[in-house]
């Protein structure tokens, strides 16, 4: 069983040199379906049409809620039963930028537990 959590910061970069590399199969192209703060839909109505269509997902979940309100833990097992990957967040959804390196820190290794 694998379990892939990780939380992708993007602060301000420039991209000075881009390379295209082939696609898995010499596929033409990929797409990747996201969803974002957990809300209840995501795991009650988008995950089971893509379950129905074999489309995998992945879903950034908030631990600490989210302004949706608090996760079910239960839905994001069951999802990631399905196949979609679970990866985190930080746990308050708060703005990091305007976190000092501690304070972000805590947020991504809460985010974990």
């Amino acid at each position: 069983m694998r379990i892939l959590l990780f939380c992708l910061l993007i602060p301000y970069f420039g991209f000075s040199q881009a390379r295209v590399t082939p696609w898995f199969n010499k596929k033409k192209a990929a797409s990747v379906i996201t969803f974002d703060n957990n809300c209840p839909g995501q795991f009650q109505y988008a995950l089971p049409a893509l379950n129905s269509r074999n489309l995998p997902a992945a879903s950034f979940v908030i631990s600490g809620g989210s302004q949706c309100g608090n996760i079910n833990w239960s839905e994001v097992t069951q999802a990631f039963a399905a196949g979609h990957e679970i990866a985190s967040h930080p746990v308050t959804h708060g703005m990091l930028r305007n976190m000092d390196t501690t304070q972000i820190r805590q947020e991504m290794a809460s985010s974990f537990q």
